[in-house]
């Protein structure tokens, strides 16, 4: 196997500042995004609880889910 030589960045710092307003946009985005998608879902929660609680504890299950790091309510308040 030939040995690939990796591009090093010598002037790191400078390609930083060039990217901060472009990852500031991104992070801004993706922010508005899901406060958007939670608007809109606790608006779909609101008809039919029950489909969303089964969700999220199918969701804990799997493990993808913590409710106490989450701060989700019990069950019976939602």
């Amino acid at each position: 196997m030939g040995m690939q030589k990796k591009a090093v960045i010598t002037d790191y710092q400078a390609l930083f500042t060039d990217m901060t307003a472009a990852v500031c946009a991104l992070v801004l985005a993706n922010n508005t995004a899901q406060s958007l998608c939670l608007s809109l879902e606790q608006l779909r929660c609101k008809d039919n609880a029950a489909q969303f609680l089964l969700l999220a504890e199918r969701l804990e299950a799997a493990g993808f889910l913590d409710k106490a790091v989450e701060s989700f309510p019990q069950n019976k308040t939602l």
